[in-house]
């Protein structure tokens, strides 16, 4: 039975203004990156970088995203490196786009592949994974 006091209406309310504003915010990214894509394409470049060493590390039998410091850290991190790098560019004039990409490919993966195997945290491999599947 719905209240009398117009509970549930706030509630909706706040649920279509979290959508709104969480929408918006995807909006002004896409639209950031729209204008300046050089840090487009190094948001990119590092989400790839992470990406592929999720993808190793998962290929070692390491579960990276099952960690908080995955979360904590590593995503933090990668997007300030893809981001200092792209305005540092613009800073300095690189025109060696392709150098500094891979630069932010690469220092995504190692940051990334760095706190995750220094992380107890992350779900090893157990010696049943391990074992030999005959």
């Amino acid at each position: 039975m719905p209240r009398e006091d117009g509970a549930q209406g706030k509630r909706g309310g706040r649920w279509l203004l979290d959508a709104l504003l969480q929408n918006a915010h995807f909006a002004g990214a896409a639209f950031l990156f729209y204008e300046d894509w050089l840090l487009g394409s190094c948001g990119i470049v590092g989400l790839l970088g992470v990406l592929a060493a999720c993808l190793a590390l998962e290929a070692w039998r390491i579960s990276p995203t099952c960690s908080d410091n995955f979360w904590d850290i590593v995503v933090p991190v990668c997007s300030a490196l893809a981001v200092v790098s792209a305005l540092g560019a613009r800073w300095w004039h690189v025109a060696a786009l392709r150098s500094l990409h891979l630069c932010v490919f690469s220092a995504n993966c190692l940051v990334t592949v760095g706190v995750t195997i220094g992380d107890r945290d992350s779900a090893w491999g157990t010696d049943e994974d391990m074992a030999d599947p005959r």
